[in-house]
């Protein structure tokens, strides 16, 4: 009966450290690679992120800026797709 109400206990303290809410950010790396060159660059940005979410909201947020930032690339894409290409991926940290 101990080891049931103990392992009751040490799987509802589980579920409730990960769940708990963290300060997260949202880290953005953006290459541009030259075309016919050798020319390649990533400049990486980072949102911190200020109020406490769960990770699941952290990565819908960073989701929202990834898709931002390729629809800016799209744009950068279509104008100079001739001199170089832009590519953007986010992740949380």
């Amino acid at each position: 009966m101990k080891k049931i109400v103990l392992s009751a206990l040490l799987l509802a303290s589980m579920s409730v450290v990960t769940s708990c809410k963290k300060t997260y950010s949202c880290e953005c790396v953006t290459t541009i690679k030259g075309k016919g060159t050798t020319f390649s660059e990533s400049v990486t940005s980072v949102n911190q992120y200020t109020e406490k979410m769960k990770e699941s909201q952290a990565k819908s947020a960073c989701s929202v800026a990834e898709n931002e930032a390729s629809i800016k690339d799209g744009l950068i894409n279509s104008e100079a797709s001739l001199v170089y290409t832009s590519s953007t991926f986010c992740d949380i940290k």
